[in-house]
């Protein structure tokens, strides 16, 4: 696998994760406005940005193992 492919991989899901990250902050601080509704229970977002997050933080350690700059 190519250093720019893990780069990309690695930019795509820290954008995401920061994204999903920022919902729920909306969701959690405007809980009563329609705008941020979910339609699963919340636990299951907080789930799914907890694996998000174990999953940037083992591309981050295989990075340092490749001596792959992620910036």
């Amino acid at each position: 696998v190519q250093a720019s492919n893990i780069v990309e991989e690695y930019k795509d899901v820290k954008f995401r994760y920061n994204k999903l990250s920022k919902h729920l902050d909306n969701i959690t601080n405007c809980i009563e406005d329609k705008e941020f509704s979910v339609t699963a229970p919340i636990e299951i977002y907080y789930d799914q940005l907890n694996y998000m997050l174990g999953y940037i933080k083992t591309l981050e350690k295989r990075a340092k193992f490749e001596n792959i700059n992620l910036d």
